[in-house]
């Protein structure tokens, strides 16, 4: 008899923010039964993910690989063997150094099935997101997309550096931070004019996205000065000038938020809250059995370590009570404590309201003060809040 494969979707996960993934990115997670995902794929796609998915954590950093890609591709063909419907959930588009290449060829030596999703890349992102036409008519022809990675046993990073130099495209570069000396000093030895206009963007659409920008002869110590850090996508080019007139992301200044609204009013103010420029992630469902839900707390512990969640916000009912205590019992130590709230209507005491401070509902617009004042450690008022 014929052995029936699963099917394999490499997903591109859009450069940051999870609204930027595409509907058709979200549709292959919602059917899934594993998704094997990046450090770089935000943790709150996984809410697209049903609450059965086997959510495998392939995260990358220099030098601190969680799984190998060979370990990723192996176990992606182990799962779809056993006839499960894989996500490969890979940052930005995964066909721009996504190594996509790589694993789609294992999988057709094996006869696998698999479909490409691509997705936002990083590079068009982060310059939207500061402000920045690649292409701007009166500045460039077009965009050049290079890698800073080095190549071979020396790790020296190689291109047409003479062309580069000549060129009036934007040059646009992944993974280029620990060799932005190299580059930016080549391209002035080859001709680059020195005074060019470059911009860094670190953690495009991110709430804690930073950009610095000076020209190409001092990019490099200004970004030591300042401290910019991978994932960042540098563009070197006139074009790159632009952003300080057309900068337009503000991103809120305080920390991102993890919720369970159950009511109409919850509802209605944590959109207020987005309004205001607030990360707030949303758990789709809630139940009385919520807490067993594995998932969740592997998804808020991905949040918060990688620190896109500062709060959680409970609702005062007997579901936001067993959330709560699951929490407790599923939460790890972590640099990055998460602050636990709960909602109230006012003048109405929750179930567990010695436990945490409550969030009233009439006045949602005075929570980003609560959570900048416990942030900041400014306000003697919260000694009830509970921290995990």
């Amino acid at each position: 008899m014929e052995q029936s494969y699963g099917t394999i979707q490499i997903v591109g996960a859009g450069p940051g923010s999870p609204g930027l993934i595409t509907l058709r990115g979200a549709e292959c997670l919602q059917k899934a039964d594993v998704v094997l995902y990046d450090r770089l794929a935000h943790p709150a796609l996984l809410l697209h993910a049903p609450k059965h998915a086997k959510l495998i954590y392939c995260g990358k950093k220099p030098c601190d690989h969680s799984l190998r890609q060979e370990t990723i591709q192996q176990e992606m063909i182990i799962q779809a063997r056993h006839g499960k419907k894989v996500v490969r959930l890979k940052g930005g588009d995964p066909g721009i150094f996504g190594r996509m290449a790589e694993e789609i060829e294992e999988l057709k030596k094996r006869g696998i099935s698999y479909e490409m999703v691509p997705g936002i890349t990083a590079g068009s992102a982060a310059a939207s997101y500061a402000g920045v036409s690649l292409t701007h008519r009166r500045y460039a022809h077009g965009f050049r997309v290079l890698t800073g990675h080095g190549q071979g046993p020396s790790e020296e990073t190689e291109a047409d550096w003479e062309n580069l130099a000549a060129t009036s495209d934007t040059l646009v570069w992944y993974m280029g931070v620990k060799r932005l000396e190299c580059i930016t000093s080549r391209l002035v030895e080859h001709g680059k004019d020195p005074d060019t206009d470059v911009l860094i963007v670190e953690w495009a659409s991110h709430r804690r996205q930073r950009t610095i920008s000076g020209p190409l002869h001092a990019i490099s110590a200004l970004a030591e000065e300042q401290g910019i850090q991978n994932p960042s996508v540098i563009f070197i080019g006139n074009a790159a000038g632009q952003h300080q007139d057309h900068q337009w992301f503000q991103p809120s200044a305080a920390g991102g938020i993890f919720a369970f609204p159950q009511s109409d009013a919850e509802e209605a103010a944590f959109e207020q809250l987005k309004t205001a420029g607030m990360d707030i992630y949303i758990h789709p469902l809630v139940s009385e059995d919520l807490h067993d839900s594995e998932n969740t707390w592997i998804i808020m512990n991905r949040l918060r370590e990688e620190g896109f969640i500062r709060h959680a916000v409970f609702p005062s009912t007997k579901e936001g009570q067993l959330l709560y205590e699951g929490w407790l019992k599923n939460g790890h130590e972590t640099t990055n404590p998460l602050t636990c709230w709960m909602t109230a209507d006012q003048g109405k005491a929750g179930s567990f309201t010695s436990m945490l401070p409550l969030l009233s509902l009439d006045e949602p617009k005075e929570w980003p003060g609560c959570f900048l004042a416990d942030e900041h450690k400014t306000s003697g008022t919260l000694e009830r809040k509970a921290t995990m």
